[in-house]
């Protein structure tokens, strides 16, 4: 899997899959092929080369899909949408862990577990997604390589991440066909990834705060959420948290002696 592309998968409502497959192949002007036993997938296949699966559950499945592609994507969502077409359940994005260790990995899973709260939030579910067990045990075993991690780890996955030696799979997103959403689960995916690479240390533990929207975006511009680029994915990842973004200690904004968070 190239380390700039993602995979992702989200469940579809309101019509038969066999019309799903349909209305994909009609944007790029083919016919879906019906694979029959086992999969029963319907397939597409784009110009590029590019496949859109569609499995016997109604799970829309596509791969191979690089920051140029999103707008062909999400022209996709939107002929669903327009034709009845609901999204259902979780999307879960998949990225490669072709430059990933133990350690880094274990660096994955401490950011986001440090985070599970304010995430659950940002992304309206009230589950958590790591398991503890998981927790514990990443941070108590000897991890080199990404083997050592999934020997450790063994089973111990939550139900929203998976790693094997090619890839990763956050699966927690709220499932939706607006483009602007999806934008944001991608580009947060990219954004953990890259912070978990990078790292050198990490620690699963919460840092306890009064203001959860304030805590929140100080991490997403730690994450590099920053700039125009993603003024738009800021905003939706913030709305559903309480709490004022700018100021630290919202009770002082009037007196004006809070900490205000630059814009």
């Amino acid at each position: 899997m190239d380390k700039n592309s993602f995979s992702f998968q989200m469940g579809l409502t309101g019509r038969e899959r066999k019309e799903i497959a349909k209305l994909i192949a009609s944007y790029f002007e083919t016919q879906p092929v019906y694979q029959g036993a086992p999969s029963f997938e319907y397939g597409i296949i784009e110009h590029s080369g590019r496949e859109w699966r569609i499995d016997r559950n109604c799970t829309l499945m596509t791969n191979g899909t690089k920051e140029e592609d999103v707008n062909t994507v999400f022209a996709i969502l939107k002929v669903l949408g327009e034709n009845g077409i609901n999204a259902d359940g979780k999307v879960a994005i998949t990225i490669s862990a072709a430059e990933h260790t133990g350690v880094t990995l274990r660096n994955l899973v401490n950011l986001l577990a440090s985070k599970e709260r304010l995430i659950a939030k940002a992304m309206n579910s009230e589950q958590t997604f790591i398991a503890p067990k998981m927790i514990e045990t990443v941070n108590s075993a000897n991890l080199k390589t990404i083997d050592d991690f999934i020997e450790a780890v063994g089973d111990e996955y939550g139900s929203g991440i998976a790693v094997n030696s090619d890839s990763i799979t956050l699966r927690w997103f709220s499932a939706t066909l607006e483009p602007e959403v999806l934008q944001a689960y991608f580009q947060f995916t990219f954004k953990v990834n890259e912070m978990a690479l990078a790292q050198k240390h990490s620690t699963s533990r919460e840092k306890k705060t009064s203001n959860d929207k304030y805590a929140f975006r100080v991490w997403l511009l730690r994450l590099g959420f920053i700039g125009d680029k993603y003024k738009t994915s800021r905003k939706i990842l913030l709305e559903k948290l309480e709490g004022n973004a700018a100021y630290a200690k919202p009770s002082k904004m009037l007196l004006g002696d809070g900490d205000m968070l630059p814009r």
